[in-house]
């Protein structure tokens, strides 16, 4: 009975351990850019301002979303 219990219990150690590695991804569908330096921005935002060296791009499918909105001050 102690054999059974231990198998059991080291049968759903080993699941649990097994399922909280995996970790399903939920993402849409879109264009990702790069670019290289030297890079000039044109921020919708900023003009062209230095703000920094992250630079991303967004198809109009993202950018044209309330977040986009909120985060400009735009409607």
């Amino acid at each position: 009975m102690a054999k059974v219990i231990s198998v059991l219990v080291l049968a759903t150690v080993a699941v649990l351990a097994t399922t909280t590695m995996v970790s399903p991804a939920m993402g849409a569908s879109g264009t990702a850019t790069f670019y290289t330096p030297p890079y000039t921005p044109s921020s919708a935002c900023f003009g062209n301002a230095a703000e920094g060296t992250m630079i991303a791009a967004a198809s109009e499918a993202f950018w044209d979303t309330a977040a986009r909105r909120a985060a400009t001050g735009t409607r």
